[in-house]
């Protein structure tokens, strides 16, 4: 798509939703292929939540928000 486009969709019961109600800002990081085991860990329904999720990988501060970005990601985004 020229320009290229983002679509984010949060289920209105997903903890992601009250996070992004009260704070207003979140970020998108696009992994990379060799990330495979960063995607896989947040999808696991298992996984620590809140802000400790980021404990078991490496991230950045934003420049521009308070929000995680994956350290080594192919693009993100601050929104």
């Amino acid at each position: 798509l020229d320009p290229p486009l983002i679509l984010v969709s949060v289920d209105r019961r997903a903890l992601m939703h009250t996070t992004l109600s009260a704070t207003g800002v979140f970020a998108v990081s696009v992994l990379a292929a060799d990330q495979e085991d960063i995607a896989r860990h947040f999808a696991d329904p298992t996984r620590t939540r809140g802000v400790a999720e980021f404990d078991a990988v490496a991230w950045l501060p934003g420049r521009f928000a308070a929000v995680p970005l994956i350290a080594g990601a192919l693009a993100t985004f601050e929104c």
